[in-house]
């Protein structure tokens, strides 16, 4: 008897010490076996699991609730968008659509009812959404001031790709709500394929994509803060970034300097 009351006595010192050391999953682990040791010394049943749902402790279940399903608040990917004006010629915007699932095969636009792209999408309701790291175009369809390109033709909707695109999702609008500024239109991809591989995750580049953002935002913000946040954002193009990273960065400063 003396030498199991040592035995807890040596658990309960442990978790403790766990416990001051800020360890959730740790203070758990050795407090579990510490009350199962007590159980087990003055033979007290263990609760059922149907008294005691969370089996492994509250770390888990949260950590398991958190991971089971991902997918439960929809992802927002930064594209561009190509739709079809009313004289059949290519439009280009960036486009942050709600991915609903990991396979791709829907997904949600949300455009504002006066741009082009819902213009587009209403009257001829195909499109391609194209994923890419070509933040100098990007940058500059931000803006509408998007390069003659050479467009490749879609294969299933009638629409068109961007030549230099990583990978193109074809795709059709299923459903339309605009009972609000901020449309809801539902895409069914029907077609996809890979034009070349992604270049991989820079810091210059995720910096692009937040000073285009904020460059379509320049009647929303004041102008003296984004100027700020360009400052913040330009550091990391310049520690990272390569000549497209460069040419961006200065192209959206010079956007904001000239906007009347």
């Amino acid at each position: 008897m003396l030498s199991a009351l040592k035995h807890v006595y040596r658990l309960g010192s442990s978790c403790q010490k766990s416990s001051e050391k800020g360890s959730l999953f740790v203070d758990k682990a050795f407090g579990t076996l510490y009350i199962q040791s007590l159980r087990n010394l003055f033979s007290v049943p263990a609760p059922s699991s149907e008294a005691q749902p969370e089996k492994a402790g509250i770390f888990y279940a949260r950590h398991t609730e958190s991971t089971s399903n991902p997918y439960t608040i929809p992802m927002i990917l930064e594209g561009l968008v190509t739709t079809t004006g009313i004289w059949g010629e290519p439009h280009l915007a960036p486009m942050g659509p709600r991915i609903d699932s990991p396979e791709f095969t829907r997904f949600t636009l949300r455009p504002f009812n006066t741009s082009t792209t819902y213009q587009n999408l209403r009257r001829h309701r195909e499109g391609v959404l194209h994923t890419t790291d070509d933040v100098l175009l990007l940058a500059r369809a931000a803006v509408g001031q998007t390069p003659l390109l050479e467009y490749l033709p879609a294969k299933v909707v009638q629409g068109f790709i961007v030549p230099n695109a990583c990978r193109y999702f074809e795709f059709r609008i299923t459903e339309i709500d605009d009972s609000a500024e901020r449309i809801t239109m539902q895409a069914e991809v029907v077609a996809s394929g890979r034009l070349r591989e992604f270049f991989g995750l820079n810091r210059a580049k995720h910096a692009i994509v937040e000073a285009a953002i904020l460059a379509t935002r320049i009647h929303m913000l004041d102008r003296d803060e984004i100027a700020r946040e360009y400052q913040k954002l330009r550091v990391l193009v310049e520690k990272t970034g390569g000549p497209s990273e460069y040419e961006a960065m200065e192209f959206l400063e010079g956007f904001l300097k000239n906007a009347s």
